[in-house]
C-alpha cells in the first residue's frame, strides 16, 4: 500500500492544467483534443516507427513534427524534446540514433495515452459534474 500512494503522489511528466489553460479551460474541447491524441499520437509514434525501419527521412520528419506538437501541448517536456530530436534526425537522415530515440519515446507515449484513457473516462462519467 505505502508503494500505491507514493505513486499516486509522483508528479506526472505532463501537465491537463497547462493543456486545458491553452484551450481557454474549455473541459469538452480539452477531451476532444485527448480523444484525438489516444489515437493519433501511437500511430504518429508508429509512422516514425516505420520511416526508420525503411530509412525514409521525410515522413520520420514529418511524423515526428505532428508528434512533437501533439505532446507539447500537454507540457510533456522530455517526450516533445525526443520527438523534436526525431524531426531534427529525420531532417538530417539519421536513422540509428533515431532508433534508440524512438524507443525511448514509445513509454512516454504509452503513459500520456494511459492518463488520457482515465481522464476521458472520469469525464465522460463526471460529464454533468464538471
Amino acid at each position: 500500500q505505502t508503494e500505491d500512494r507514493s505513486s499516486a503522489t509522483t508528479p506526472r511528466p505532463f501537465s491537463f492544467a497547462a493543456a486545458l489553460e491553452s484551450l481557454d479551460n474549455d473541459a469538452e474541447l480539452l477531451t476532444e483534443q485527448m480523444r484525438f491524441f489516444q489515437n493519433d499520437g501511437p500511430q504518429l509514434l508508429q509512422r516514425v516507427q516505420e520511416a526508420i525501419d525503411q530509412r525514409d527521412a521525410r515522413p520520420m520528419e514529418i511524423a515526428a513534427h505532428r508528434l512533437k506538437g501533439l505532446l507539447a501541448r500537454y507540457a510533456y517536456h522530455d517526450a516533445a524534446g525526443l520527438a523534436y530530436d526525431l524531426e531534427r534526425m529525420g531532417r538530417e537522415a539519421e536513422f540509428d540514433p533515431a532508433q534508440a530515440a524512438c524507443r525511448k519515446l514509445k513509454p512516454l507515449v504509452d503513459l500520456l495515452v494511459n492518463a488520457i484513457d482515465d481522464y476521458v473516462a472520469k469525464y465522460e462519467t463526471e460529464k454533468g459534474k464538471w
